[in-house]
């Protein structure tokens, strides 16, 4: 990747985690608009897709561990850190903690409050079937289209509405576009532009935000036309100084994505900690604010152990 599409996805990054903390901030306030911004998710999908699409990689050991303790490492902590909370509060479970300790919780069940965490089980199953999407690159463009058509054929005949499809659909979609060619690249994007207005012309919004189906096909189609045309046109835009700030706002993001949701839905919640609905906001988000920077200190001295000791291995 160039400068200009590295800077693009930062902003893409960053703007897609406070579209989902908005969208939970509604969500909380029984508001079902927030799942119009609920799309910064599939953007994450495609995101962490283009990324290992625009690279080869050759040591697979090094890229787990990486991508393990990278993911692993700040949410144990917060984890740790909050369970004693469940225990005080008699909500605690053997079965549930240990589906969170083994990164589960995508697929076994949720504690109430951490209920997102469910994207980090997704995104640990997306990388573990990188190798064989590598192995499938230099066949981008037939992949690529065979993907859509699966897709395609979801929607119009099989209506599967698991949400758990779309973990790989996106993911793949995002690793094989960099490598296709141009043609196909512009007609992908203004046939996915043409379906979105459609979409929107035809369907009632009633649909849209209830309907499983409808709201799984508005959200992949809208977060493929924010991401991909956002990606096209990056070699034209001019980024000022804001970019050094939004790339360092982006590199703690993730840590933001972890700590959020307890304190805006769930038994920990503060939305409703006074009567005055933006005071809780502002308080939820001093302490959203506090919790990151406090885990992404414990975090980075647990990571620092970590590669010392396998040094001195």
């Amino acid at each position: 990747m160039n400068s200009y599409e590295s800077t693009c996805i930062s902003y893409l990054r960053f703007l897609a985690m406070l579209s989902i903390v908005f969208c939970h901030f509604l969500q909380a306030l029984d508001n079902n608009w927030a799942w119009v911004f609920n799309v910064g998710v599939q953007i994450f999908f495609l995101i962490s897709g283009y990324l290992y699409g625009s690279k080869t990689i050759s040591d697979w050991k090094g890229y787990f561990k990486k991508r393990f303790l990278k993911i692993y490492i700040p949410f144990i902590v917060f984890f740790i850190c909050v369970l004693p909370f469940y225990i005080g509060k008699g909500l605690f479970s053997i079965k549930l903690s240990l589906v969170y300790v083994f990164n589960l919780q995508g697929l076994l069940g949720v504690y109430s409050g951490l209920n997102h965490l469910w994207f980090l089980t997704a995104i640990m199953l997306c990388y573990f079937i990188t190798p064989a999407l590598q192995k499938l690159k230099k066949y981008s463009d037939i992949v690529f289209i065979t993907i859509l058509v699966i897709v395609t054929l979801n929607y119009l005949i099989f209506s599967i509405h698991t949400t758990k499809v779309d973990w790989f659909f996106l993911y793949s979609i995002g690793y094989f576009y960099p490598n296709i060619k141009d043609k196909i690249k512009t007609v992908f994007c203004i046939a996915v532009a043409g379906f979105f207005v459609y979409l929107l012309l035809n369907v009632s919004w009633k649909y849209i935000l209830y309907d499983g189906l409808y709201s799984k096909v508005f959200h992949d189609a809208l977060s493929v036309i924010i991401f991909f045309y956002s990606i096209d046109f990056s070699q034209k835009m001019k980024y000022d100084k804001i970019s050094q700030h939004i790339k360092m706002y982006d590199k703690y993001s993730f840590y933001v994505y972890i700590t959020h949701h307890i304190f805006i839905i769930g038994p920990f919640s503060f939305m409703f900690l006074t009567n005055n609905t933006i005071l809780n906001i502002v308080i939820i988000i001093g302490v959203i604010i506090f919790v990151t920077v406090l885990n992404i200190k414990i975090s980075e001295k647990v990571l620092g152990l970590i590669e010392r000791h396998c040094s001195a291995v």
